[in-house]
């Protein structure tokens, strides 16, 4: 039988449970989340998660519950943790449902770092969405195909093409479709749902536009900074706050996607926010 989703967590097509009674106003301290022209206080849509890793020495469950989840009490907006999923363990069917239980209701996979921790092979991605929808967990998908990555870097490398200028052509817009691509087949065969993290490329976004026309669950993100800038910034001398993956592409990408805000073709914005200093980039 397929599992309730958490209240926490759009369904995605599935039946989510009757949201639970108001709680009793009460006075507080705190600033209000959120506030409308006339003051009064509206909910906050955009939630914070942190990621917990999943290392092939640690059980999923383990490895949420040895992370230390921050006290209930300590943010004023709705928050959530989610696992990188990179293996699957034996009963990694019930540790999956332990984990939901304990509302979690989402886990990302990354297509992309092979030799790191982050990485999960198509096989894994499979077996996890056979059984994640009827679990109530939802698979968000870092998506950019690994080898195409690898073949751009060594082409670039050969050329002398090492600089800062060509941190976007070493990560194509194709690899990102070509993964995208990929994760909505899972969806579809499997019948679980699948959300796209940090949308860059349009063909990306048309691709969810399509699956979802034919009923496929997915969904497409995308981020405040796709929405503003552009590939131009890599021609600055000071470029290096700007290297993150996927990177910013060609000029008409904002006007593009705020366009397909309009039409809901992109369903939401995430941070996506990694707090790595210069040093470590």
């Amino acid at each position: 039988a397929r599992r309730p989703w958490p209240s926490t967590r759009v369904p995605l097509g599935h039946r989510s449970p009757a949201p639970p009674p108001p709680r009793p106003a009460r006075r507080s301290a705190r600033p209000p989340a959120a506030k409308g022209r006339c003051g009064a206080r509206q909910r906050v849509v955009t939630r914070s998660g942190a990621l917990v890793i999943h290392r092939h020495a640690r059980a999923c469950a383990s490895a949420l519950y040895g992370c230390g989840l921050p006290a209930p009490c300590a943010s004023i907006v709705d928050w959530s943790m989610h696992l990188n999923i990179t293996h699957l363990d034996d009963g990694w069917e019930r540790a999956l449902e332990r984990v939901v239980d304990g509302g979690v209701s989402s886990a990302k996979v990354y297509t992309t770092y092979k030799d790191s921790v982050f990485y999960v092979d198509d096989y894994t991605i499979h077996r996890l969405m056979e059984r994640s929808g009827d679990a109530g967990m939802l698979v968000q998908m870092h998506a950019e195909n690994d080898d195409i990555l690898a073949g751009t870097r060594r082409d670039l490398v050969s050329q002398g093409h090492t600089s800062f200028a060509y941190h976007a052509a070493a990560r194509p817009a194709v690899a990102e479709s070509e993964a995208v691509s990929r994760g909505i087949f899972f969806s579809r065969v499997t019948g679980s749902p699948i959300y796209f993290v940090h949308l860059s490329s349009p063909l990306s976004v048309d691709l969810v536009t399509e699956a979802r026309q034919r009923g496929t669950a997915a969904m497409a993100e995308t981020c405040p900074h796709f929405l503003c800038l552009d590939d131009s910034v890599y021609a600055d001398d000071d470029s290096l706050p700007s290297l993150l993956p996927p990177p910013f592409l060609f000029s008409s990408i904002p006007t593009f996607f705020l366009a397909l805000f309009t039409t809901y073709d992109i369903h939401s914005v995430g941070g996506d926010h990694c707090g790595y200093p210069l040093a470590q980039h």
